[in-house]
């Protein structure tokens, strides 16, 4: 709640808007209607529809969408909706009361009430002032005409800083405060003639309580674009008010749910009515007066008629006051000397209680006030502390005042007082001591004015309690005697004693006991007497009392401690009251790290003392094994049995796990497990009080037994019969050949192809050749030996004489690399080759038939077409048409 402002105008008469549309007395707003103002004349609102509009655009100053009706008494509510394409994160809200700008004037004078909403903290830039902007609400006044700069600007809008015209109201900032994309929130404003109230969600943000005057509503946006604002909607806003916080039987009161300090109705209304819910006529005034007669709950109903002959009805339940009643009067009371006596009163409808008294044989009532005589007087219940002689006859009564200011008074009560006797105690200065504390045993004796003489027998147990020392306070009138397990206190004294309460004797005494036990100090009532001035024997209280001995709780700590390195040392906090450690905290335990002797002194709960010394070894965490190893670097499936050992960090146990087997320590770590006849995995970790180590994992490979076997298979795509020089695929069929197999393919007897490849390429195949392949196996678990061997006879039955390529591909990628000549037949005579380029030059000639070209020893050769001239000839010393001749052309192609 806040006080009026002084920036506040004066309240003028509001000209409420007409009523139409979704309900009874309320109205959807047309932004259609809506203008824009502000300081920046650039921002843009689009509407798009006739309840929906954004602000599409932003600027360093502030921008306000108004419409064009003087409100106040209303109720606004509406949606603001964050898009999720929106990327910023600046200010959003409303502004009310709203007088300038106004119309088209993009002007610096401002005159409305701002609420403003922003997503995050962010400074501003250093040329707009750097000021902070806080994440959250915040509610201001803005009166008067602004700098026109951006420092200016940022000062207000930004900071919310206060300045002459720019007045900071309320705010509510934090963390998790701001808005959020992709949601939409719904907003309710309350503006009446004295109060703000603004909500978010259903959320109460502000509540101010203020003289406020009417003004436009708008929308308001600084820094951000892309906001939606929606489904604006208007309604009227009154509520009963009352003159005074109770309504009382027979008073008359006043109600009201307009500005006071007018006398007249705003415009916007053209009839309302009172109904006082008690059958009485209904009014039509303005500030009515009424008075009720009988107590009780009444509904009160106005009802509203605006210009448009829409009724609201508004409402609110009172409650009227009753007169006091007092059900139950104080009562007299009789006590005897010390005693707490209490008056009690019960009443109904009643706001105050106050007692007063009157002493015997007086005439004036005197007002009570709380002290060491009396308490509760301001409540139903006055206590009389430790009553004395002189409150004898003495009379109390309470006067009760109701809400409506109703006084009663209650009938009186008188204290009687019907005996006097005396009062022994025994009261220890510390009832509970530790075994070898001492402690102190008072005898008080109160009214002792009225004592001539007494005798106190005192029991207690003498074989646990020892009186080691005593003090007498009245010298000369006490005497003081053991006997056994009493002690025997006479008094006797020849003028009467003024004191009211007086310590006769104090015993200083110690438990011999080194246990707990309780020890009990009782009045012998039998052998006791106490006799008045006048030699009377007078009526007497005990009160006893007990002495609780208490043994320190000990830490029983062991002389060595053993415990994990950074963990706690702690004793049980149930126990203890305080601590104190050779390290210097004095918390219930300590965090361990270094070794070496420490000490704990220790409070209990009954505040006995003890200390323990011990020597702290810190244990650290158990480091994982250092190695798994295996006898062997592999194992066969035929093996029977694996061994291997760990290698520790420490002294730590060792749990090794495999094959859901586990097996705790093993002599010398040595360990040997049956074979699975496959791979698997040992996993091995250390352990100690501390825990468990990280897992240290190793892979145990099993081979199965190997026989290595190989075949030859001819490509299944290629046909049936074999040209001379045609390219032939074989591939090797092979098991048992190891990760890394060796393969040696043979033509005739000649080698070929060595290395891993098992796939073998060639266009060499004439006449009738065996194809031949070695498979080499590095296979772990050889039954016999790692050699293979398969042989392929292949016949060229077609007629081809001899084989010249017509393409040729020197890239390494086949085996038409260079050119070749093939023959059938191995005896070839007289053999020449020439080979020329396009232009007609020689640029390859040899005589030997298994010599080839590849194009690379002639310089500039180049892709393209060559022409070959082959001469040859099947017979030794050819004649005539016996050497032949081949001419032709190829395609080189790098």
């Amino acid at each position: 709640m806040k006080p009026v402002y002084r920036y506040i105008l004066l309240l003028i008469t509001a000209v409420f808007l007409s009523v139409a549309g979704m309900s009874q007395c309320k109205i959807q707003s047309d932004f259609n209607d809506y203008h824009v103002n502000g300081m920046s004349s650039t921002i843009q609102w689009n509407v798009s529809s006739s309840h929906s509009v954004v602000c599409s655009s932003s600027d360093w100053q502030p921008s306000f969408f108004v419409n064009s009706d003087s409100l106040l008494n209303v109720r606004i509510s509406g949606d603001i909706v964050f898009t999720p394409e929106m990327n910023d994160d600046d200010f959003v809200g409303f502004v009310f009361g709203y007088k300038a700008p106004i119309g088209h004037d993009f002007s610096n004078l401002n005159h409305y009430y701002l609420f403003d909403w922003r997503k995050n903290y962010q400074e501003a830039p250093e040329e707009f002032g750097g000021f902070p902007a806080r994440e959250g609400f915040n509610l201001s006044y803005i009166d008067g005409v602004l700098p026109f700069d951006p420092v200016s600007t940022y000062h207000s809008f930004w900071g919310h800083f206060m300045s002459e015209n720019f007045y900071p109201i309320e705010h509510l900032y934090g963390n998790d405060l701001g808005w959020n994309i992709n949601t939409t929130y719904h907003f309710e404003l309350i503006y009446t003639h004295n109060r703000i109230i603004i909500s978010i969600d259903g959320n109460e943000i502000f509540d101010v309580e203020g003289r406020y005057e009417p003004g436009l509503f708008g929308l308001y946006s600084f820094n951000q674009n892309g906001v939606i604002y929606e489904n604006v909607v208007y309604e009227q806003y009154y509520k009963i008010e009352l003159s005074d916080n109770h309504i009382c039987k027979d008073v008359e009161m006043g109600f009201h749910f307009s500005d006071t300090n007018t006398l007249t109705p705003p415009p916007s209304l053209a009839a309302f009515e009172w109904s006082f819910g008690d059958d009485t006529n209904n009014s039509t005034d303005l500030f009515p007066r009424h008075t009720y007669y009988e107590a009780g709950g009444k509904d009160i109903e106005l009802y509203i008629t605006n210009t448009n002959d829409c009724i609201d009805t508004v409402k609110r339940r009172v409650f009227v006051e009753p007169n006091p009643v007092i059900t139950f009067d104080p009562v007299d009371t009789e006590c005897i000397v010390g005693d707490n006596v209490e008056f009690s009163i019960r009443a109904q409808n009643v706001e105050s209680f106050q007692w007063y008294y009157q002493e015997a044989n007086g005439n004036e009532w005197i007002k009570l006030r709380d002290n060491d005589q009396y308490s509760g007087v301001e409540t139903r219940v006055l206590t009389v502390i430790n009553v004395r002689p002189y409150h004898q006859g003495m009379k109390y009564k309470c006067y009760v005042q109701g809400y409506c200011g109703t006084l009663l008074n209650s009938n009186q009560a008188e204290l009687i007082i019907v005996d006097n006797p005396a009062r022994a105690l025994l009261d220890l200065t510390d009832n509970s001591i530790c075994v070898s504390d001492t402690t102190t045993l008072n005898l008080t004796i109160k009214e002792i004015y009225l004592l001539q003489s007494a005798k106190m027998d005192i029991e207690y147990d003498a074989e646990n309690v020892e009186i080691v020392d005593y003090e007498t306070h009245l010298r000369n009138s006490v005497d003081v005697s053991f006997n056994d397990d009493i002690i025997s206190v006479d008094y006797h004294t020849v003028a009467p004693m003024i004191s009211d309460e007086l310590v006769l004797v104090s015993f200083t005494l110690i438990s011999r006991s080194q246990e707990s036990l309780h020890h009990d100090f009782k009045f012998d009532d039998e052998q006791m007497y106490f006799i008045n001035l006048e030699g009377d024997t007078i009526n007497h209280l005990l009160y006893d009392t007990q002495l609780a001995v208490n043994e320190p709780i000990l830490l029983g700590f062991n002389d060595t401690i053993k415990i994990c390195e950074g963990s706690r040392l702690e004793v049980d906090e149930q126990l203890f009251n305080a601590y104190h450690w050779s390290t210097g905290e004095q918390t219930a335990g300590i965090r361990i790290y270094n070794e070496g002797m420490y000490w704990l002194n220790t409070t209990d709960t009954n505040f006995c003392q003890s200390v323990d010394s011990f020597y702290l070894i810190p244990i650290t965490s158990p480091s994982p094994p250092e190695s798994i190893n295996l006898s062997q670097t592999f194992y066969c499936s035929y093996d029977d049995e694996i061994d291997l050992s760990v290698e520790r960090a420490g002294n730590e146990t060792i749990e090794l796990a495999y094959l859901n087997e586990t097996i705790i320590d093993s002599s010398d770590f040595h360990y040997t497990i049956d074979n699975p006849g496959y791979d698997f995995e040992i996993f091995t970790t250390a352990s100690n009080q501390c825990g468990k180590s990280a897992t240290l994992t190793t892979l145990v490979k099993v081979y199965p037994e190997v026989v290595p076997t190989v075949s030859i298979i001819r490509d299944s795509n290629h046909k049936a019969d074999i040209h001379l020089g045609e390219m032939v695929k074989f591939e090797a069929a092979f098991e048992g050949g190891g990760e890394h197999p060796y393969f040696t393919w043979w033509i005739d007897d000649m080698v070929k192809q060595n290395g891993s490849d098992d796939v073998f390429i060639t266009n060499e195949l004439k006449a009738i050749q065996k194809i031949k392949l070695e498979l080499y196996s590095d296979a772990k678990c050889l039954l016999n030996d790692s050699y293979a061997l398969s042989e392929l006879e292949i016949r060229l039955d077609n007629a081809d004489e001899v084989f010249v390529p017509t393409i040729v591909t020197p890239n390494g990628k086949s085996n038409n690399d260079a050119f070749k000549v093939i023959f059938r037949d191995n005896n070839v005579y007289d053999f020449s080759l020439r080979i020329y380029n396009i232009r007609g030059q020689l640029v390859f000639a040899t005589n030997d038939r298994y010599e080839y070209w590849s194009g690379a020893d002639v310089q500039n050769a180049s892709t393209g077409l060559y022409t070959y001239l082959i001469e040859y000839s099947l017979v030794l010393r050819p004649i005539g048409d016996q050497l032949k001749v081949l001419k032709g052309k190829f395609l080189l192609h790098k």
